[in-house]
């Protein structure tokens, strides 16, 4: 029976297939439990390429299997909002990720499983650190995301980040694979190639039987269980001991979810006054005396405001007479607005020409902050989401900005910030504005609180992809910034979930999906810093650094190994 059961799961297709799966289960069904075991399918499936001999194009195509299957399994739902941007996420996100498979596989071919090994974890986390940094911005794959419904062991993400967690599930699959090969569980070769394949070493079809001692085999199951289990234990302590700073300030907040269907109301079906009515009714009736700020979504304000013009847009009306009537109170809302560019001032390269008139403009989606006073200030969404508000390298590709998704609203590549704004509150210290995509990107919210937010407001309009994975995935990565950050959060979502979240993670109030409300809490104002805080990605770096000096040992070694095979072959 376990002949048949390793030649089955020895098939190299189905280790691909399996492997995608395992990988999609936290993302799809929001349970973790598959991590511990879901990258055994693609050491399996490196060794089987190895001891087959497959060449490095079709070992491409087994590795490109499971990442497709991975990615379309985690991200199908972006098919509610657009088919064709769900396809092109899928399929060039998993070439791309095939791509960084194979970098190990050629590592275990020149010098062994521990290069390779090594190699996958290095690279696999500078590939991650990459798409949270680079004009495609992509981190919602990233490993350790996947523990965003499982906080209470994670909480040692203050000090790592959601890379550590990407390091802590290769670290223990690594663990695992290593037992199971001692304990002759994996039957599979663990060889090299030939030498005239990578110039070197012994022949790949050499199948190295040595045995392995008790003693190593008691040392290696230790080692995995050390490995998956201190940190768990170390989340146990710190969740145990953390505790919110005292004599801090205090803020009652409302957060708003006013239901707005996007497809059928908010740029067509409802008129922006109205909808401006409808947030102020539901302020009204969650609102006290002692309430010191009330948030509603990104794009509240949904028709485009110039912004010298704001104040006085019949839009900002309805909230305005609300704040006369609570003067204590300030409102952070979203908006759409416009920048005009004169003729003869130079412009960003996201900039946009008049049809009929000179100048230029930009259009931002911006998160606006209000009180009695007849000034605003903003912050301007920096992180946009690909193919929707944003075309790569609009200096080069300006004319792409036609194929631009259009989901309501202002479409084509928008305009965005160089640095982070932080909002003041009259009863002192700040918030930090993320708007909806934002929240996905650990280093980049850093940048708040480094410059003094003592509190998180997370401003999102998720109701594209309907009911479904998504909109619960993003507010799961909300509370991993709590954790990272150790900063209170209020998240208003127009649709859902709402919600009021603690630096540990746990969400202490909630409107659930397609439910139209207030809901009203308190929150801390913290200004301690984490570690994390302070460095961001570290271990990205770390591994970028690791990565490319692993690539140019690999690329000597093929090169040497080759001109001596040849000067064999010459005698």
């Amino acid at each position: 029976m376990k002949t048949e059961i390793l030649r089955l799961f020895g098939r190299k297709w189905i280790l691909a297939i399996l492997g995608g799966l395992l990988l999609a289960v936290p993302w799809t069904l929001a349970c973790p439990i598959t991590l511990p075991l879901a990258l055994l399918p693609w050491f399996m499936l490196w060794e089987r390429l190895l001891e087959d001999r497959v060449s490095y194009k079709k070992s491409y195509l087994y590795l490109y299997l499971s990442t497709i299957v991975w990615n379309f399994a985690s991200v199908w739902w972006i098919a509610g909002a657009t088919v064709g941007g769900m396809l092109g996420a899928v399929f060039v996100m998993a070439a791309l990720m095939a791509l960084m498979l194979l970098l190990p596989l050629w590592a275990w071919r020149v010098k062994g499983w521990g290069t390779a090994f090594l190699a996958f974890m290095a690279t696999w986390l500078a590939f991650e650190y990459f798409f949270h940094n680079s004009e495609i911005a992509w981190p919602w794959l990233t490993l350790g995301n996947s523990l965003g419904t499982v906080t209470p062991i994670v909480q040692w993400y203050e000090y790592t980040g959601v890379l550590g967690g990407s390091l802590w599930i290769i670290l223990a699959n690594g663990a695992l694979f290593a037992v199971l090969r001692a304990f002759r569980v994996l039957n599979f070769a663990a060889c090299k190639a030939s030498p005239a394949e990578v110039g070197g070493g012994n022949d790949a079809r050499q199948v190295r039987k040595a045995t392995v001692s008790v003693r190593s085999k008691i040392f290696l199951f230790l080692l995995w269980g050390l490995v998956l289990f201190t940190p768990m234990v170390l989340s146990a302590i710190l969740l145990a001991t953390y505790h919110d700073q005292k004599g801090v300030a205090q803020l009652e907040v409302v957060a708003i979810q006013p239901r707005i269907d996007p497809w059928n109301e908010k740029f067509e079906g409802m008129s922006a006054v109205g909808q401006a009515e409808l947030m102020v009714h539901l302020a009204d009736s969650a609102t006290t005396s002692a309430t010191q700020m009330v948030v509603s979504p990104e794009t509240s304000l949904p028709v485009p405001m110039w912004l010298t013009e704001i104040m006085a847009d019949s839009q900002v009306q309805p909230l305005r007479e609300f704040l006369s009537r609570h003067p204590g109170c300030q409102w952070i809302t979203g908006a759409d607005a416009l920048r005009y560019y004169p003729e003869g001032e130079v412009p960003p390269p996201t900039a946009r020409s008049f049809s009929q008139a000179t100048g230029s403009y930009d259009a931002y989606n911006v998160a606006l902050l209000l009180d009695t006073s007849d000034t605003y200030q903003m912050y301007i969404k920096s992180k946009l989401v690909v193919g929707v508000e944003m075309l790569p390298y609009p200096r080069y590709l300006k004319l792409l900005n036609s194929l631009s998704i259009n989901l309501g609203g202002i479409t084509g590549t928008l305009g965005t910030a160089t640095e982070r704004t932080v909002f003041p509150l009259h009863a002192g210290g700040s918030v930090a504005p993320v708007i909806c995509y934002e929240s996905a990107f650990g280093e980049f919210c850093t940048e708040y609180v480094r410059k003094g937010a003592n509190a998180l407001v997370v401003i999102t309009n998720d109701a594209w992809w309907g009911n479904t994975p998504g909109y619960r995935q993003l507010l799961t990565y909300s509370q991993l910034r709590c954790i990272e950050l150790r900063r209170w959060m209020v998240r208003s979502a127009n649709t859902g979930i709402s919600a009021i979240i603690t630096p540990t993670g746990r969400i202490i109030n909630r409107l659930g999906w397609w439910k139209r409300g207030a809901l009203r809490g308190n929150i801390s104002l913290q200004s301690q810093l984490t570690f994390y805080a302070l460095h961001g990605d570290y271990l990205g770096r770390l591994a970028t650094g690791i990565s490319i000096l692993l690539l140019l040992y690999l690329a000597i070694q093929t090169v040497v190994g080759r001109k001596a095979w040849g000067r064999r072959l010459d005698v």
